[in-house]
């Protein structure tokens, strides 16, 4: 096993609940290297229950839209069995979180409306980190939240 790979199980031993944006479910369902191996890694500690696994709903649209627009109706099939089977929690935005979301949109004014949901949904459920790769959330860190970015995470060729 790489030392990235034992790195973010590392990073994982010590977070409770985990929040996974869109680009996890993503990399997951299509078999995206080199971040394959690393989903793998965080499903399988959801699954032996070292961590705790919440999406949002946002992150729910934002996956099926490819599946439904090519008529992949059995891949969003397969992804709702998938979260299902490892008791995945999937949290819809209450009105908190809708306020804490504009919240932080004033204040970091390059956050999309959907990071924004994705992020104080998981602020306000009390998860212990954000798992993206989306490098710009690395600044709401700031808000009392870790942010793993999976490109972090990556072996590089010398």
């Amino acid at each position: 096993m790489g030392q990235k790979l034992l790195a973010l199980r590392s990073t994982l031993s010590g977070i409770g609940t985990v929040l996974l944006d869109t680009s996890v479910l993503i990399y997951h369902f299509e078999a995206v290297e080199p971040y394959y191996a690393l989903t793998r890694e965080i499903f399988r500690a959801i699954g032996s229950g070292q961590v705790e696994g919440v999406i949002s709903v946002v992150s729910v649209t934002e996956f099926v839209v490819k599946p439904f627009g090519d008529g992949k109706l059995s891949a969003v099939e397969h992804f709702k069995r998938f979260i299902t089977s490892l008791a995945i929690q999937v949290l819809s935005p209450n009105y908190e979180m809708a306020e804490r979301a504009g919240k932080l949109r004033a204040h970091y004014q390059s956050l999309r409306t959907a990071d924004a949901l994705v992020v104080s949904t998981a602020l306000e459920s009390e998860c212990d980190a954000v798992v993206t790769n989306d490098t710009d959330l690395k600044k709401l860190e700031a808000e009392g939240i870790t942010v793993v970015i999976l490109s972090d995470f990556v072996e590089r060729s010398s």
